[in-house]
């Protein structure tokens, strides 16, 4: 679950933009172990644009799940760099970013509601876009994206996404997406034994779609997650979060 930006576009740039995730997850069981999965998480974040070419991003979670109550499961931080901008005329919009995560033991670290591989992480992306604008307002965008990630402990992990939106109006956008990821530990889950997902042989496929209202004032979102394949962690999962999102027009 990456609530951080990660599309190939850097805007709005110079306007500091607060957003606020709240959502619950459902699902039953990991791997053949029975794993009553009720979780409630709550992400806070910061994202600032210096320029078209460079943006950074802070962000805090809490969760409560099976294993424990309402207590902070990470931090995350995140630069991007754009190399092409396709409203400045390239054939493409292209980034690269690097994300660091720090999960919290024993909550994040050590909880198989969320995936986590080590206490220091880090994460490597790529994502190229394009976008269509009639008479000087984007009519719909798709992109996807790659990323390598490794943690201090633990085997490394790659994921990819690919996105598709469309504006149905000016204040209204509807957006499509699909996650895989792919661990490449060794181990299969078990609970008893279970510190993080960093040696586990992982597997996902999911599927979400989102709804985004536009107002002169704020963003407001509602997404919904399906996974459509899932080896080694929670698995049958369904996911619901609404996102508000504030600029601050300095």
């Amino acid at each position: 679950m990456h609530a951080l930006e990660e599309s190939p576009w850097i805007d709005p740039v110079l306007i500091p933009i607060a957003s606020l995730q709240t959502g619950y997850q459902h699902f039953d069981h990991i791997k053949s172990c029975r794993y009553p999965g009720n979780d409630f998480f709550l992400d806070l974040g910061v994202f600032f644009a210096y320029s078209t070419d460079i943006s950074f991003e802070l962000e805090g979670r809490a969760t409560r799940t099976h294993s424990h109550g309402f207590a902070v499961d990470q931090v995350k931080q995140a630069a991007r760099y754009a190399i092409l901008d396709d409203a400045r005329g390239d054939p493409c919009a292209l980034t690269v970013g690097l994300e660091l995560c720090e999960p919290i033991s024993p909550f994040g670290l050590k909880d198989p509601s969320f995936i986590h591989h080590a206490l220091f992480e880090a994460e490597v992306h790529t994502s190229i876009g394009k976008e269509w604008i009639i008479e000087d307002s984007r009519t719909g965008y798709i992109y996807g994206l790659g990323a390598v990630g490794i943690g201090i402990q633990g085997s490394p992990w790659i994921r990819g996404n690919f996105t598709a939106a469309y504006n149905l109006s000016t204040l209204q956008i509807l957006t499509a997406s699909l996650d895989a990821e792919m661990g490449f530990g060794e181990r299969s889950f078990h609970l008893p034994h279970f510190h993080g997902y960093g040696d586990i042989a992982y597997r996902l496929i999911d599927a979400s779609i989102e709804y985004t209202y536009l107002t002169e004032d704020f963003e407001v979102s509602l997404k919904y997650l399906h996974s459509l394949y899932r080896k080694n962690c929670p698995n049958h999962l369904h996911q619901v979060a609404l996102n508000i999102s504030y600029p601050f027009n300095l």
